[in-house]
């Protein structure tokens, strides 16, 4: 919810007068600042056991349309279709797409089967894309009695784990369309729906024929990474859930981080990444599942003692770390290019955050966007980790590279802040207007515009211009702004109404803040201008 101070601050920015009071605009000006942007480290595994990195994502129009060049007009189509129609449930209003994708999908799984009845894997994907086409009972019914059948069939008992697994949180929550998705996971869903005792009941009776599924696919299938990543999907989820219903009865417990990562979770996600020694995202997520809770508990240590990362971890964490790394390394060296990148943004993210060893991090980051372009994340780390060193002229190039590869708003955007860090305010200008350009609702280029106008002046023209760039960013924050977005936003506000004289409604503003988040230092900044 946006407070009523700011309602009445963006009220007083697009109509408010000023007074006669004075400031130190000057002091002012320099803590106006450009809106900041965060990298991501997100590595994850699905219900189905597959290795996801949320750096990777790409556009669902643009993988239907290299989908659909790779069909080939005959029954070997129904994984493609299949995959198909997970991309459109990707997308706004594309339902009927979607189901009419799932539905083709069946009908070709279907021909395949006449020919391969007992093709244990096939009648995996065939049961996948039943549950998808709304026939989860009969997809259930098709795996118990493949597996009353042939018992030996592991991807049967796997998939009969995952519907199961699925089948019974539908019982505990009602899922948006989006599923798991989304800010807080399961524990937010749980917190928000508060599921009765009735319903926590039923959900917990499935919990040992789920758990016997996945244990009974990874005995059949020891040298297999996919029962052992799809185990660790189903504890994962299932130590969120239990975090979420303890939270709700207002009981102590684990972290939602150390909850869904218990020992035997993490003892799985390093036995499938051992077992799939090339794919980069099995293996960051079993490093990210060992060091990252460890590294989340000790957040207060290293800021109060000024530790490295890396010295907070345990011997068997480094160990761990440093095998990652050199699995990283041999990724990096091979012929997949996109894998190889995909390797190097992990390393440089370690380098960067864990080892500190910023210059091996750059090095690697400046191989990953030569690889692949396209990676966004490497980018940005790039940027920040050759600010931090204060390379800025490297900085400016590397952002004057990612431009030329693609013209975006958000990339000019970064071309701007590495001006800034040059002292070229007016070619940071240039660059935020080259941006509003592309995309006018942008919210970091209007606000971004707004900050460099008020280090610029205090002109009523100059103003005025600054109050239609932050109506423009007002509106762009839309309805459930991120809170570092809404933070940047009040701070500028505030900057804006002290320049026009509205010291005591700057100063509140920015009061208002700090008792969200007392150790915003913008808003301190800020408010040591105004003298307080």
């Amino acid at each position: 919810m946006r407070s009523t101070v700011i309602a009445l601050a963006i009220a007083a920015i697009l109509t408010g007068k000023a007074t006669s009071q004075t400031v130190d605009k000057e002091k002012l000006r320099k803590a106006a600042k450009m809106p900041s942007i965060e990298t991501m480290f997100f590595a994850g595994v699905n219900c189905t056991g597959k290795f996801t990195f949320a750096a990777d994502k790409s556009d669902p129009r643009s993988e239907i349309d290299k989908l659909k060049t790779t069909l080939k007009g005959d029954a070997s189509d129904a994984p493609r279709y299949y995959r198909l129609g997970r991309q459109y449930d990707e997308l706004d209003n594309a339902e009927t797409e979607a189901k009419e994708c799932f539905a083709k999908a069946v009908s070709l799984y279907c021909e395949q089967l006449q020919k391969q009845p007992a093709d244990a894997a096939l009648l995996a994907e065939y049961a996948l894309a039943l549950t998808a086409d709304n026939k989860a009972a009969e997809a259930e019914a098709l795996l118990r009695q493949t597996i009353a059948a042939t018992p030996q069939a592991w991807q049967c008992w796997h998939t009969l784990g995952v519907l199961l697994d699925h089948k019974r949180h539908r019982i505990l929550l009602d899922a948006p369309k989006r599923g798991w998705k989304g800010k807080g996971g399961c524990v937010a869903l749980i917190l928000q729906q508060k599921p009765s005792p009735e319903r926590v009941q039923k959900w917990r009776d499935l919990q040992q024929e789920v758990e016997e599924c996945f244990d009974k696919a990874v005995s059949l299938a020891p040298g297999e990474a996919l029962p052992y990543a799809g185990r660790a999907a189903h504890r994962i989820c299932v130590g969120q859930i239990l975090c979420g219903l303890r939270m709700l009865a207002g009981e102590e417990g684990p972290t939602p981080f150390d909850s869904s990562f218990p020992p035997a979770c993490v003892a799985d996600l390093r036995k499938a990444a051992e077992l799939q020694p090339d794919d980069y995202r099995a293996v960051t997520m079993a490093i990210f599942s060992e060091v990252f809770p460890a590294l989340s508990r000790q957040l207060s240590t290293i800021d109060a003692t000024k530790k490295s990362a890396l010295q907070c971890l345990s011997e068997k964490e480094r160990y761990s770390l440093r095998v990652a790394l050199g699995r990283l390394e041999k990724i990096s060296q091979g012929q997949d290019a996109r894998a190889a990148a995909g390797a190097l943004e992990v390393q440089g993210m370690l380098y960067a955050w864990i080892t500190r060893d910023t210059a091996q991090a750059v090095t690697c980051l400046e191989r990953a966007v030569l690889l692949d372009p396209s990676r966004d994340n490497a980018w940005e780390l790039l940027q920040a980790t050759l600010a931090e060193l204060g390379a800025h002229d490297r900085t400016l190039k590397a952002a004057n590279d990612r431009v030329r590869y693609r013209d975006s708003a958000h990339n000019r955007y970064c071309l701007a802040r590495a001006h800034i860090d040059l002292g070229q305010l007016d070619k940071a200008e240039e660059q935020l207007r080259l941006a509003l350009k592309l995309e006018p609702t942008d919210f970091r280029a209007s606000l971004g515009l707004a900050a460099i106008l008020l280090k610029r002046s205090d002109d009523p023209r100059v103003l005025d211009e600054v109050s239609s760039a932050m109506g423009v960013a007002w509106k762009a924050l839309g309805e459930s702004p991120s809170s570092s977005q809404l933070a940047e936003f009040k701070v500028t506000a505030a900057i804006y109404l002290a320049l026009r004289g509205e010291l005591d409604r700057a100063s509140e503003q920015l009061n208002d803040l700090l008792e969200e988040d007392p150790e915003n230092k913008p808003a301190k900044e800020a408010l040591r201008a105004l003298g307080q």
